[in-house]
């Protein structure tokens, strides 16, 4: 949880290149703001960024194979420096 915190804390904003995160928070703001608008009754405290979790989650398996190989410590040094990613397009 401790590295998750620092991606959804900054949006992202350490774990890739500028133009990328632009276009990652264009994504994530434009579903945000569909999904609310097209809502039939809003609710109070919603679910916030969705979007946002399941780039998460594919950060999680775009290095699944390298966090099977490491221990524990490996792992979250892995996670808390998450590798380069030269596109997300």
């Amino acid at each position: 949880q401790l590295y998750s915190m620092k991606w959804i804390r900054l949006l992202l904003g350490r774990e890739f290149h500028l133009e990328d995160v632009l276009l990652l928070w264009d994504a994530m703001f434009a579903d945000h703001h569909l999904t609310a608008s097209t809502a039939s009754k809003a609710l109070p405290g919603g679910r916030g960024l969705e979007l946002l979790e399941y780039i998460c989650i594919a950060m999680l398996v775009y290095i699944r194979g390298d966090l099977l190989g490491k221990d524990n410590m490996g792992c979250l040094q892995r996670l808390m420096k998450y590798p380069p990613v030269e596109d997300v397009k």
